[in-house]
């Protein structure tokens, strides 16, 4: 916006194009929702801000307002609400970083392979069995009292992706799976001194928010997960295990920055 119009009175059009604009930020989505019957109210709440500011419609006075609790208004209203997993799948693209890297001799198959496991992870409910109780101090009173909910691993899946567990209007945003191939040692390998067998560092899944992707590194660590067992409906993997896990301890890492 024109900074010399910051503090100007603007036409009811310019003031449309704004909300517009900061609802498409808080929503990744494109879709017309002037005719959402909830729409008065967040516009009505959008006017009290730039009052709020003195005038001061800059991007960030008003995203940082709207990181109230209107921002789970808009979200609510305007973001279409997880109703299948399948739904979920759509917007989730497997990518490899380094294609042409190829320790294994089997990209494609370990391509296949995560997304089978990843979605088998994706379909079951609740939490995974956790031998133990590992993660227990990780799953809070929401989680808990949501234990059996069929979709409470796509909603943290979500979550920690978006900050929000609603899936965006727009049909084109995705969420991308990075793959890197990085290992080509023997496999397994024998420490001399000791004689126990290494299988290569642990399974590396990396969650960047802000960009909406999540990184996994394809060592040897990740194709005994892969090749040790497989995908059956109602059972947990070892595999989607870790990769709750994973996902439990990166709640609090969402930024938006």
């Amino acid at each position: 916006m024109d900074p010399t119009m910051i503090a100007a009175k603007r036409s009811q059009q310019e003031q449309e194009r704004v909300l517009g604009t900061v609802i498409s930020s808080l929503t990744l989505g494109t879709a017309d929702i002037t005719h959402h019957p909830d729409y008065l109210n967040v516009e009505y709440g959008f006017n009290l801000s730039i009052d709020a500011f003195g005038g001061q419609d800059r991007a960030h006075h008003i995203l940082e307002w709207f990181a109230t609790p209107c921002k789970e208004l808009i979200v609510a209203a305007f973001n279409s609400q997880i109703k299948g997993i399948a739904e979920l799948l759509s917007h989730i693209e497997f990518s490899q970083v380094n294609p042409t890297d190829d320790p294994w001799g089997d990209n494609a198959e370990t391509v296949v392979l995560l997304k089978q496991f990843i979605t088998h992870y994706l379909t079951e409910p609740g939490h995974p069995a956790l031998p133990g109780n590992i993660y227990d101090a990780l799953i809070d009173d929401e989680y808990k009292s949501s234990a059996n909910d069929p979709l409470l691993r796509a909603k943290l899946f979500l979550s920690v992706l978006t900050g929000y567990a609603a899936i965006p209007i727009d049909p084109s945003w995705k969420i991308k799976c990075l793959i890197t191939h990085d290992w080509n040692e023997e496999f397994p390998r024998t420490d001399e001194a000791t004689g126990i067998e290494d299988y290569g560092p642990d399974v590396s899944v990396f969650f960047r928010a802000c960009f909406q992707t999540f990184s996994i590194s394809n060592n040897a660590r990740l194709r005994l997960l892969l090749l040790c067992e497989t995908p059956e409906a109602g059972c947990d993997t070892e595999f989607g295990r870790f990769f709750h896990g994973q996902l439990l301890a990166s709640r609090q890492q969402y930024t938006g920055v």
